[in-house]
């Protein structure tokens, strides 16, 4: 009784608001949610026994009633699903397979290490959604930790996504404190023989600025990569102040190394708006304009890439655009920047011109969309083939 009292209240102030709770769950009713495995037990899995995230800092804080087993998982699950109305579905990771306890590498792994699951899910009437969780890092990087990862967690749908980042693991990293948990020769090893040096959501450290002196300063001696990439991130978390002293920095040390910098639409809108210019519609008016920003800002390339087109402006490439295909059936849209970022340069590092670099980059984010993976040689390929603007 007592939570019909509170529901009725509740109800009352959201139609104050003019929200009707019933339409909405009527609504909820007939909309599948994918629920993720993981707010269960911290992202651990059951690989070889699981494993934690972040001493618990990712998703429950570590709570004393945690998942510990497929059976506990899928307890809490049901207790979800009692009381969620609707039909849903089950968003599953690489590693939370049923493995009996024994180490099976991603490569390796079978239809049959989740058919426990698949009949879990047909039980309750559920639709199961696959997230691969890739780690081919592990064999193609050296990785270098610095403490606990941040945290973004990612909700998609038809009409866009919401990001909520968890950023206080990294807000207080400084220069000095990455030089000295790495040391002297490990720095020495880490940035030597460096072809293009690239910085990911590094921006949004408070610290950003210093760091970047920093990583700069390993060059001092000459052997300078040939150039340093940057994927800015959201910065319009950025004030003015702090993004128009990064800006000089960067043109300043842009002498030094050749600076790129890439921005998805969002991005690049934050960017000509700092400029006091609007971003066009236009691909060949926004390639223009870059070469403007670019002039003003003092770097050597500027990138902008959208779900429609991608366009570009180097100091002595000129300027580019590419059409994107309209791609229908998409399904994955967090990391389309990231596999753009990842064609560019690879296509930099070919030193082939700049409409080429685009026409890849574009190729790779149409594969990744529609795939939630990034192509091997012979699909980007295809990929390239079947587009209009190549």
């Amino acid at each position: 009784m007592q939570s019909v009292i509170m529901y009725e209240q509740v109800k009352s102030l959201y139609a104050e608001l003019g929200i009707d709770t019933e339409q909405a769950l009527e609504v909820l009713t007939s909309t599948p949610i994918s629920l993720h495995c993981w707010q269960s037990d911290d992202v651990g899995g059951f690989e070889a026994g699981g494993t934690e995230l972040g001493s618990g800092l990712a998703v429950t804080g570590n709570y004393p009633g945690k998942a510990r087993s497929i059976d506990e998982l899928r307890q809490d699950l049901e207790q979800v699903l009692s009381l969620l109305p609707g039909n849903h579905r089950l968003n599953l990771h690489a590693m939370y397979g049923d493995f009996g306890g024994k180490q099976v590498d991603r490569d390796a792994i079978e239809v049959e290490h989740f058919q426990s699951w698949i009949d879990w899910c047909k039980s309750n009437n559920m639709g199961m959604d696959f997230n691969p969780s890739f780690e081919e890092f592990v064999d193609n990087c050296n990785l270098v930790s610095l403490g606990d990862p941040a945290l973004t967690i990612v909700l998609e749908f038809l009409d866009g996504k919401v990001l909520m980042s968890a950023l206080k693991t990294v807000a207080d990293l400084t220069w000095e404190e990455f030089a000295s948990k790495l040391g002297e020769q490990r720095l020495k090893e880490l940035f030597s023989d460096v072809d293009i040096l690239g910085l990911g959501y590094w921006s949004l450290t408070p610290d950003f600025d210093n760091l970047l002196d920093g990583f700069i300063s390993r060059y001092d001696r000459g052997n300078a990569p040939r150039r340093m990439f940057f994927d800015f991130a959201d910065i319009n978390k950025k004030s003015k102040q702090s993004f128009t002293e990064t800006t000089r920095l960067m043109g300043r040390l842009n002498e030094k190394i050749p600076m790129t910098i890439s921005f998805n639409e969002h991005e690049g809108k934050e960017l000509f708006s700092r400029f006091s210019l609007e971003m066009h519609d236009e691909p060949e008016i926004v390639a223009s304009d870059l070469t403007s920003l670019r002039e003003k800002m003092g770097i050597d390339e500027l990138i902008v890439h959208t779900p429609h087109f991608a366009a570009a402006s180097h100091s002595t490439d000129g300027e580019a655009y590419a059409l994107q295909e309209h791609q229908s059936e998409v399904i994955r849209t967090a990391g389309a920047g990231d596999t753009f970022n990842v064609g560019y340069l690879s296509a930099s590092l070919g030193n082939l011109p700049i409409k080429e670099r685009l026409v890849i980059a574009n190729a790779a984010t149409a594969y990744f969309v529609t795939h939630a993976t990034a192509p091997d040689k012979e699909q980007l390929i295809a990929q390239i083939e079947a587009a209009t603007d190549k």
